[in-house]
């Protein structure tokens, strides 16, 4: 790479993630929400495929807001959510989640699957599935 592209890819390394949500599928409608959490001053914008992604993390003020405590919104990098996508399972179908850490993607799969079908969830981390 050229030495410009690799200081612009290090300064942009430094910089905080996004905060992406996921919606549930299963309870609500991605546009609904941005909707709501626009109307509550919260500065969240679609992604280009699936999330809704506010420009600073702050995960705090996500858990606690009433979508996030009912179930409606997850954080969920826009990455995990593709690959969810990508996969595309369909219900009564079986999916195997080797790498489900705390669930998120889990989640979004038995969304897709319109909770129908069989799902596993497996990770190295027996602590992080506890959660």
């Amino acid at each position: 790479m050229p030495d410009e592209e690799i200081l612009a890819l290090g300064r942009a390394l430094q910089q905080p993630a996004p905060l992406d949500l996921r919606v549930n599928s299963l309870m609500a409608a991605r546009d609904a929400v941005i909707q709501q959490l626009a109307h509550e001053g919260m500065n969240v914008q679609p992604t280009p495929y699936s999330a809704a992604r506010h420009p600073h993390r702050r995960q705090s003020r996500a858990r606690r807001n009433p979508l996030f405590t009912s179930g409606r919104v997850e954080i969920q990098d826009e990455g995990s959510q593709l690959l969810c996508n990508l996969l595309a399972p369909k219900r009564r179908e079986m999916v195997v989640d080797f790498c489900a850490g705390a669930g998120g993607k889990t989640l979004a799969l038995g969304a897709l699957m319109q909770s129908q079908g069989r799902l596993y969830a497996f990770d190295v981390s027996e602590s992080r599935l506890n959660k």
